[in-house]
C-alpha cells in the first residue's frame, strides 16, 4: 500500500511550528510544495507519499494557500527560492483575498526584499 501526502496537514503542522522556537523544518517536503507552485502553478490537496504525483484533482483552498504564503515568505528570510515561490504563490491568489491581506502580504515581501539588497 503506498503512502498519500496530505498538504493541508502538512501545511496546518508547519504553520503551527512556526511560532515554536524549537521545530525541525521540513525543507525536503517544502521543496517540492515549492516545485508544485514554480512549475504546476497549483497545490493539489493529497500526493503521492513522495510528492512525485497528484492523488486528487482538488487544489487547496485560497486559506491554505494564504498559510503556505506565510510559511514560504518566513523561510524566504534563510534561502530565497522560497521567497521566489513566495512571490509565484502571491501572484496566483493576489486577487481572491482581501485588500487589507494584500497590503499586509506587501509589506512582507517589501521587508524580506529590502533586507536582500
Amino acid at each position: 500500500m503506498t503512502m498519500s501526502f496530505n498538504t493541508i496537514e502538512f501545511i496546518n503542522k508547519a504553520a503551527k511550528q512556526l511560532d515554536a522556537s524549537n521545530y525541525e523544518r521540513d525543507y525536503k517536503v517544502l521543496d517540492r510544495v515549492c516545485k508544485k507552485i514554480d512549475v504546476v502553478k497549483r497545490v493539489y490537496i493529497k500526493y503521492e507519499g513522495d510528492l512525485s504525483k497528484a492523488k486528487s484533482t482538488e487544489e487547496i483552498n485560497v486559506n491554505d494557500y494564504e498559510i503556505l504564503l506565510k510559511i514560504l515568505l518566513n523561510y524566504s528570510k534563510n534561502d530565497l527560492k522560497y521567497f521566489n515561490s513566495g512571490l509565484k504563490l502571491y501572484d496566483k491568489i493576489k486577487n481572491q483575498i482581501d485588500t487589507d491581506k494584500q497590503n499586509e502580504i506587501k509589506q512582507k515581501i517589501a521587508s524580506i526584499f529590502g533586507s536582500v539588497q
